[in-house]
């Protein structure tokens, strides 16, 4: 079966995309759409240079340069991180789309095709639950920097932002001072930079104002689950070793919750 160079392009940049997609939902990066759009175009290009000039390109080493293009553009610094499952997705979407277009499936409809079927994976994954355990993992992106910091599961942690109504997770703002503006030490409460802001909590020293900020990402990881949510995170100056992650992450579904990153 033949296709035009026009559809041949559309059609990749459409895959690469839905790869992307797919992918930022397995290794829980944030996928930023205009970066996405750039690193499509950019792998549709590959693509069509690997089919005119270098077959080389099409060999499994050439696969596997195309999926570190896609993921370095769209991803950034989380490139390694997203690599693996771009790659994957990119086997797996290829697979389908040629066996449907081998069935003599026009090509629109394999694009619409596999896009429901990305679509349908993304709307299960952010309806699975974060499995019982006690201990994981909190992963806060700001303002271009990330933080990685232990977490666990606090049933005690009822604490809810006035403002956006979010669940709030109290970390210790030694572990997040990655991700703090350089012009504040994360003590002034008098000098707060913007974005930040008191929020009052009730803690075993009693009452007191934290300094919280909404992040741009928040993933939670525990066991094997990995789950983006929205969530407001205040900074503790009390000794803490992991940051508090409310109940109610583990009790409703992720759909459910505040998760419209």
């Amino acid at each position: 079966m033949r296709v035009n160079g026009e559809w041949f392009f559309l059609m990749n940049a459409w895959m690469n995309f839905l790869a992307l997609l797919a992918a930022s939902r397995g290794a829980s990066i944030r996928l930023f759409p205009g970066k996405a759009l750039l690193a499509a175009m950019l792998g549709a290009v590959y693509a069509l240079v690997s089919y005119g000039l270098f077959p080389g390109l099409r060999s499994l080493p050439g696969l596997a340069l195309g999926a570190l293009l896609l993921s370095l553009t769209a991803f950034g610094k989380r490139a390694g991180d997203g690599w693996p499952w771009v790659l994957a997705a990119v086997f797996a979407l290829s697979g389908l789309s040629g066996f449907l277009w081998k069935q003599g499936i026009p090509a629109p409809w394999v694009m619409l095709l596999c896009g429901a079927l990305v679509a349908l994976e993304v709307r299960l994954h952010g309806q699975m639950r974060l499995p019982d355990w006690k201990y994981g993992k909190v992963t806060v992106a700001f303002c271009g920097q990330t933080a990685r910091l232990p977490a666990l599961r606090d049933s005690g942690n009822l604490l809810s932002d006035p403002v956006t109504g979010l669940p709030v997770i109290v970390a210790p703002g030694g572990l997040l001072s990655s991700v703090l503006t350089p012009a504040w030490n994360g003590e002034d409460l008098s000098a707060l930079p913007g974005g930040f802001r008191l929020i009052c909590a009730d803690t075993a020293a009693g009452r007191s104002l934290l300094p919280c900020f909404h992040p741009q990402d928040v993933t939670l990881r525990f066991g094997f689950a990995r789950r983006r949510v929205d969530a407001v995170i205040a900074l503790s100056r009390a000794p803490m070793a992991r940051a508090l992650v409310p109940e109610c992450f583990f009790q409703q579904k992720e759909g459910s919750m505040h998760a419209g990153l």
